[in-house]
């Protein structure tokens, strides 16, 4: 059976779902979204095969809890997609195997939460995808995935990730996996915490630091290097009006027994490997304070229009 042209609107679907490890719970109310698909194909015969030339989808007031408890909530988000060469084929197990080309993607507002260990949050401002193949078989596959896409690009990509005790965030990513070069307009770092709070709830000496640039890029980036062997290989890493600042009470204890490791062990001590090539620090700003237990005041110190590269 051919059809030139199928168009669902105000799709609304409700599923639940109880497996042997867990409820699996999806709702879509989409009074104000619609589904298109032209040139589809539907054969009966075995193995069944229902193919599509273009799926036109748009995502609006969509919830998605998995079994694990994994949540993905659109909310108040919105999702456009076009799909090309779109194939669902029935496999010997009645389940569908289905494949397709993410050609045009455009997301915003979305949040994701109960992410890895400490149940972090992903917040997603805008985002745009573009050329990036998909297969059910390897979707729950991060490194296969990206594996098999030799060309794709990541775009306007701006949000935040909270895991309760550190808040990142970033505006306009981008990243062209054929040119290999990640940047981003600007990239801020910050405990969850204010100062005080911290400080105060901290039972022996830290650092408070937060981190925040403008500007910044680097590359080649191998990003199934990162995903296969966690190894940030990052090139030349190109840093403009970047800005650290650390503060530190002595008033409050030292640990007993700490042994404060000096710049190569701390980057040793990072959860990733690095590979830079490269760092160049353009116009960045560093700032150390520290309050002094003797003399119940604070002190600076500031190292301001910081040029360099190592």
């Amino acid at each position: 059976m051919s059809v030139s042209s199928l168009v669902i609107e105000q799709p609304t679907l409700q599923l639940s779902n109880n497996g042997p490890k867990g409820k699996v719970l999806l709702n879509w109310d989409g009074r104000d979204n619609k589904v298109e698909l032209h040139d589809m194909q539907i054969a009966h015969n075995s193995p069944a095969k229902i193919t599509s030339k273009k799926v036109l989808l748009s995502l609006h007031n969509f919830l998605y809890i998995s079994a694990g408890g994994k949540k993905f909530d659109a909310k108040d988000g919105r999702l456009n997609v076009q799909l090309d060469d779109v194939e669902m084929q029935q496999t010997e197990t009645n389940d569908w195997d289905w494949k397709g080309v993410i050609m045009k993607l455009d997301a915003k507002n979305f949040i994701l939460d109960s992410l890895g260990k400490n149940c972090a949050t992903l917040t997603l401002n805008t985002a745009k995808l573009n050329d990036f193949a998909v297969i059910s078989t390897s979707l729950l596959n991060l490194r296969e995935l990206i594996a098999s896409n030799a060309r794709f690009r990541l775009a306007e990509f701006t949000g935040s990730y909270n895991d309760g005790k550190n808040h990142y965030s970033w505006y306009n990513t981008n990243y062209d996996k054929y040119a290999r070069m990640l940047s981003a307009d600007s990239f801020a770092y910050q405990p969850v915490k204010d100062q005080q709070s911290f400080i105060n709830e901290s039972s022996w000496q830290t650092d408070y630091i937060t981190g925040k640039t403008r500007a910044i890029s680097f590359g080649p980036f191998d990003i199934e290097k990162f995903i296969r062997d966690t190894v940030m290989d990052m090139g030349v890493l190109n840093i403009d009006n970047g800005r650290l600042t650390v503060f530190r009470d002595k008033g409050v204890p030292r640990k007993p027994g700490i042994v404060r490791p000096l710049p190569g062990q701390q980057l040793k001590q990072l959860p990733i490997h690095l590979q830079v090539d490269t760092v160049r620090v353009n116009n960045s700003h560093v700032e150390y304070e520290e309050f002094n237990e003797k003399t119940n005041d604070a002190g600076k110190v500031t190292v301001a229009r910081l040029n360099g590269q190592i």
